[in-house]
């Protein structure tokens, strides 16, 4: 009996909520399977396994979904945050919800919620500030917070405030605003009976928490259970510690560096290769149809970016090829997730597709190139690439640093 060398490939399906062989009503996908069968999936990643004689393959079903706000209703997918922008002279601007209903936003960060079906989902919708109100804020700072110790046998303590006038506060802790270049500032009072510098009566020490990358609110988990959405900015906090009143700051800014998961390959070739107009045409079609395989191979753990296509370069005859997933991390993140990086390589290294990942070279010997192994034996190696989130800035590798 003839047994075929290797198991089917996954299939990869995209679908519009508008026909194309789709029914709007039930969003499936008719998939035509290696027994020549067909059935109807929806959007997802299914695992599929099929017998060859005494072989047991595995393959995967990928029907991707195109945008569509049915489709995404009908899927259970949660909105995206909106961002708008005030426009000069504006205080408020109106957006228009998921519902199609409209609202106005004033400049901030608001957390909002809607139900689909058994789904609840969180988003933002995030108002942004004139951008020539914003430059002229920027070249005035806020004003600091302010900590004062009440002095011993006084109820209040004479605090001079920005504008010079003095004013009396009691212990406690208050928030004051004021306007400067057309920009509103929130900074804090604090009033205590203890020395916050006392680390035995007070413990508590500021915190700093980095967005990350193409997010605007930070999810903060307290010791007592509970949870809260924090924007960037500083935000004052108060806890008990020895029946004394402690008060620290939650700082919540961006990231001064992006991370982004990378999949890099390295291949023993010619460098002259790349010289000729016809092996990068077909380099570049292999690099795609390998993104596509690394795709299939990490299933749901990760989502290869369609829009950045792969680099390669080559030096001393070895060619390095990076593809790029569309997963970030802030500066706080060194390296993949010890669970998401495990689950992922194991994928890789189970896949027959990517024992090799190699690429096929025309009139070349040999004809099909592979990708080399490292020292852990795998084709493929998963890492973080790191970028300053100011364009004009340069990053350094050695210091971990954007300047």
């Amino acid at each position: 009996m003839h047994l075929p060398r290797h198991c089917s490939s996954s299939k990869q399906f995209s679908w519009k909520s508008s026909p194309w062989g789709m029914s709007q009503k039930y969003h499936r996908s008719k998939v035509k399977l290696p027994g020549g069968h067909e059935v109807e999936y929806p959007a997802g990643v299914f695992t599929l396994t099929k017998n060859y004689g005494p072989r047991k393959c595995t393959y995967h079903v990928i029907v991707r979904a195109q945008s569509s706000s049915v489709g995404k209703a009908l899927l259970g997918e949660c909105p995206k945050n909106i961002t708008v922008s005030l426009m000069e002279g504006q205080t408020t601007t109106k957006v228009k919800l998921p519902g199609g209903h409209e609202v106005e936003y004033p400049a901030g960060v608001f957390t909002l919620t809607k139900n689909y079906g058994p789904r609840k989902c969180t988003y933002y919708v995030i108002v942004r500030e004139d951008s020539k109100l914003a430059e002229k804020a920027a070249l005035t700072d806020c004003p600091n917070n302010v900590t004062a110790i009440l002095p011993t046998g006084q109820q209040t303590v004479k605090i001079k405030l920005p504008n010079d006038h003095e004013v009396e506060f009691p212990v406690g802790v208050f928030s004051m605003t004021k306007n400067i270049s057309s920009r509103l500032c929130t900074y804090y009072i604090t009033v205590t009976n203890i020395d916050g510098t006392d680390h035995e009566q007070c413990p508590f020490q500021n915190i700093t928490t980095l967005l990350t990358p193409g997010e605007y609110v930070v999810k903060v988990e307290w010791s007592n259970g509970k949870s809260e959405f924090l924007p960037e900015g500083v935000h004052r906090k108060t806890t008990e510690h020895n029946s004394k009143t402690c008060y620290y700051d939650h700082i919540v800014k961006k990231s001064p560096i992006v991370r982004r998961l990378y999949f890099k390959s390295e291949y023993d070739a010619t460098c002259d290769l790349l010289k000729k107009v016809s092996f990068l045409d077909n380099l570049k079609r292999s690099l795609a149809r390998r993104r596509d395989h690394i795709q299939e191979a990490c299933g749901t753990d990760c989502t290869m970016s369609l829009t950045r296509d792969p680099v390669y370069e080559c030096k001393d005859d070895l060619l390095k090829v990076h593809w790029a997933a569309d997963h970030f991390y802030s500066a706080d993140t060194k390296e993949p997730s010890k669970p998401v990086l495990d689950n992922v390589k194991e994928k890789l290294n189970n896949s027959y597709i990517m024992k090799t990942l190699g690429f096929f070279v025309p009139f070349h010997q040999p004809p099909m190139i592979e990708a080399k192994q490292d020292t852990k034996g795998d084709y493929v190696q998963v890492f973080l690439h790191s970028s300053c989130t100011i364009r004009s800035q340069n990053y350094n590798a050695v210091t971990d640093t954007c300047a």
